[in-house]
């Protein structure tokens, strides 16, 4: 049940309609029942296996927070939700690395492992709250009902925000429909993200997924190219994916922690980091960065906790050397830049971050080092990265733009103006956003009648057989 379809739109008004219009007492069930259903409507056994794995965090947090072997318990609790993850995900990844290596007794086409819809999502939700419990007992979840509706909060379950206990499970205590202004605000907030992934990141999907499988006959210019689109593709898509969480989550009267602030603005890789996936980030500091050390231990250590840190990060995104290839080159980037702001005078870093020049140079270069980095995530082979390195890199030709890929460019230039209009326009922080949605408030009906609109022509703009968000293979 994709966000973006019309079996989703028909279960997203039944919920909202029960949940409105129950009595407070049912509202915690109705939300549970429904996100699971959500989840289950991917594969029952899911619901299964999420329930499985509530149950187990919940009792070891239980365990924990009663002073029961805490140290035991924590490292049973991590090991058994890291199992897990490496079983389903990493399980064939590692057979085929055996079986090239010729490994006697290796067979990995006998193994067929379904990956489950949002495990890696659900399984550092888990891991981070058991570390919490362990940190701060006053964190432990009591109820196991507000247990399983915290791992299984429907509009964030398969690809994030990674929400934290802490940051939502004190909002179940008192559920109730939020008023018109604040469902507005939700909704309009679910309708941009709906925009940037129907209209904008599945027409760029025309363009990038057949490039991929015929890029034998690419020259730099269509290297570069199709690489500039896919970066926009992938930040419309997770971007949108995110705001569609976000907004949904705040028609229940429920926020989520914001995912992302304009990476593409960032001046440094650094930057870049600290708005891109910011969940994720400050779930990787949390729980692997800090607890490796962090920068306690001299620069070198920094560096290889840092590096550590990025190559799991970009093996959790998916079972392939590619990924690792990704996370390490992250990794890299962000110990040169750490190096160069240590190095370098205080008075020169000053007078270059006062620079609006230098502003402009620094964003322009982050962000073709993000660019290069999208390659090898992107590449559905290693060889593949390699030669599309090498176009982009070395075997420098010019050759004429593909036309689909002018006018899928086009269509994002026009689309992302309108959308950063839009945005400063209905941002809650802003006077004229904050009196939009006044207006909207006292006017209901004209109200409702806009987003109507607005949402047959995002429909009208999207493209036929709408694509799965690129982060549910995570």
């Amino acid at each position: 049940m994709l966000f973006t379809s019309a079996e989703f739109l028909i279960f997203l008004v039944a919920v909202q309609a029960a949940y409105r219009f129950a009595p407070e007492a049912w509202r915690r069930s109705i939300l549970l029942v429904a996100s699971y259903w959500f989840y289950m409507s991917w594969g029952p056994v899911y619901g299964l296996l999420l329930a499985a794995t509530t149950l187990f965090n919940w009792f070891a947090g239980s365990l924990i927070a009663r002073g029961r072997h805490p140290r035991a318990v924590v490292t049973g609790a991590v090991i058994g939700n890291l199992g897990l993850l490496g079983f389903y995900k990493y399980t064939g990844f590692l057979l085929q690395n055996l079986e090239a290596l010729g490994v006697p007794g290796v067979d990995a086409g006998r193994w067929s492992i379904v990956l489950p819809l949002g495990i890696s999502f659900f399984t550092f939700q888990g891991l981070s709250y058991v570390v919490d419990v362990y940190r701060d007992h006053r964190i432990h979840v009591r109820s196991f009902s507000d247990m399983l509706l915290f791992k299984a909060w429907f509009p964030q379950l398969v690809a994030g925000p990674i929400v934290r206990a802490p940051e939502i499970v004190h909002q179940f205590a008192h559920l109730k429909p939020p008023g018109f202004a604040a469902w507005q605000s939700g909704m309009w907030l679910a309708l941009r993200g709906f925009f940037k992934k129907a209209v904008i990141a599945d027409n760029l999907a025309l363009v990038v997924d057949p490039a991929f499988t015929d890029h034998a006959h690419w020259d730099s210019t269509t290297a570069w190219i199709v690489m500039l689109a896919y970066a926009l593709q992938i930040y419309f898509d997770f971007s949108g994916y995110s705001e569609i969480a976000l907004g949904l989550s705040r028609t229940f009267g429920i926020d989520l922690p914001v995912n992302f602030r304009n990476p593409y603005a960032s001046a440094s890789i650094t930057e870049f980091w600290r708005r891109w996936h910011i969940t994720l980030s400050s779930w990787l500091r949390d729980y692997l960065y800090i607890p490796l050390g962090g920068n306690r231990q001299g620069r070198l250590m920094q560096y290889r906790n840092q590096m550590i840190t990025m190559l799991l990060g970009g093996l959790w995104h998916g079972a392939s050397w590619n990924f690792v290839l990704w996370g390490g080159y992250h990794g890299l980037l962000l110990g040169v830049h750490k190096l160069w702001r240590s190095l370098a005078p205080k008075a020169l870093l000053a007078r270059l971050d006062a620079s609006l020049l230098w502003r402009v140079f620094a964003v322009t270069g982050t962000f073709a080092l993000v660019v290069f980095s999208w390659v090898p995530f992107r590449a559905q082979t290693f060889p593949q990265t390699l030669d599309i390195l090498r176009l982009m890199v070395a075997d420098l030709s010019f050759g004429a733009v593909p036309r689909e890929i002018l006018g899928s460019v086009a269509l994002v230039v026009v689309a992302t103006y309108g959308l950063y209009r839009l945005g400063r326009l209905l941002a809650d922080r802003t006077a004229a956003g904050r009196g939009l949605l006044a207006w909207g408030a006292a006017r209901p009906a004209l109200s409702l009648a806009v987003m109507t609109h607005v949402s047959l022509l995002t429909f009208a703009l999207s493209v036929s057989g709408k694509s799965p968000f690129i982060y549910f293979q995570f």
